[in-house]
């Protein structure tokens, strides 16, 4: 009866998630894409000396590694390319054409409970390292001078908790995690470079990251889905300088950034245990 109505839960959990998901590609246009968030690190350790290797896809390609060095402890690394180029629905349908990179690398603290429904909680916590350099072409553009340029660096500092129920069957995850951002680039501008806004010293974002999760095990292979949303919860105030470079004029304004993002991911790992799923 448990096993049933959790499954309902869950089904209403993804169909929901997924829905909004596709809603927010359909009405909200980003060209400005300053921001990756990505999927959270979710090796579910039961004990020491276990090795977790993950590959994926969220836009990009993903990939993590976890080793478990006491029954309770954990390091992890990881890292995301994305070189694709994507349409996106809008006013004007534009395509969004990237060349992003991440890589990241944190300690973790693991709990193995055998006996509970959610019988493993993790608390992680690292650091990642992004670079952002991306353009829109608009579907109705004439030329490529008039491609949008988004150029974007930043490092993030993060923590997040989470508990899996990691049957024989099937597996759970319901995660949050915080991350604050620190911009040490922020960019836009046209590809003729006419018009160049940037702004002008370091700023902050502050985003809470809740996500959901399902597996398929197959022996010690898992097949993962993750959705979740990035929320904005404070911006520091940042000041922009808009610089015409034909005249040399230039206009100085302030902005908050901040934007809601939805993030997803597929993918496979492996876990080299001994423990056997119940």
């Amino acid at each position: 009866m448990m096993n049933r109505n959790c499954y309902r839960l869950c089904s209403k959990l993804v169909i929901t998630m997924a829905f909004s998901m596709l809603s927010g590609i359909a009405t909200k246009s980003q060209p400005y894409n300053y921001y990756k968030p990505l999927a959270l690190v979710n090796p579910a350790h039961f004990d020491a000396k276990e090795y977790s290797l993950a590959l994926g896809y969220d836009g990009g390609v993903d990939f993590n590694l976890s080793y478990s060095i006491t029954k309770n402890v954990a390091l992890f690394a990881g890292g995301n390319a994305n070189a694709f180029a994507y349409p996106k629905k809008a006013s004007v349908n534009y395509t969004i054409h990237n060349s992003n990179f991440s890589g990241l690398a944190g300690l973790g603290y693991f709990k193995h409970r055998q006996y509970n429904f959610f019988n493993i909680v993790e608390l992680f916590a690292g650091g990642r390292i992004s670079t952002v350099d991306n353009f829109v072409r608009k579907e109705n553009s004439t030329s490529e001078s008039f491609d949008d340029f988004t150029k974007a660096q930043y490092f993030t500092l993060f923590g997040q908790l989470q508990t899996n129920a990691m049957k024989k069957k099937y597996g759970l995850l319901f995660a949050s995690r915080i991350s604050y951002n620190t911009y040490s680039l922020l960019e836009f501008y046209r590809r003729s470079r006419s018009q160049v806004s940037e702004a002008t010293s370091p700023f902050g974002l502050l985003a809470l990251e809740p996500a959901f999760g399902l597996t398929l095990p197959v022996k010690n292979i898992r097949f993962n889905l993750q959705l979740g949303v990035s929320l904005p919860v404070y911006s520091e105030e940042t000041k922009i300088t808009e610089t015409f470079v034909a005249s040399g004029a230039t206009n100085d304004y302030t902005e908050n950034y901040g934007d809601f993002y939805f993030f997803w991911r597929l993918n496979f790992s492996f876990l080299k245990t001994k423990w056997k799923l119940r």
